[in-house]
């Protein structure tokens, strides 16, 4: 490869540092356990019960139909995202139920 002065310049290779570089978090299983519960599991292994009894409770007009115990159990886990609705209408981040929270 040749520089603006058309002199031969170096390629620079850099080296992964695998130590460095995490893995992308995702969720693995959901279990609804009752109420606004779910038993979540994450690619590195982490369980965590996240309550979503106050997250829910503050969702807004449309996003309000989720409430309804029936809607609220239909959730799916979609590209390792747990999601609501066919367009991800609710959505929480992965790291954010990692660690536990949300709303």
């Amino acid at each position: 490869m040749e520089n603006r002065d058309g002199a031969q310049s170096k390629t620079r290779v850099r080296k992964n540092n695998a130590k460095s570089i995490k893995p992308s978090l995702k969720v693995v299983d959901a279990n609804f356990l009752g109420d606004y519960r779910i038993d979540i599991h994450f690619s590195d292994g982490k369980q965590r019960i996240v309550d979503f009894e106050n997250a829910f409770g503050q969702l807004q007009d449309y996003y309000t139909q989720y409430r309804q115990p029936t809607l609220f159990q239909k959730f799916a886990i979609d590209n390792g995202n747990l999601v609501w609705g066919d367009d991800w209408d609710v959505i929480y981040s992965t790291r954010d139920l990692y660690e536990g929270k949300i709303g």
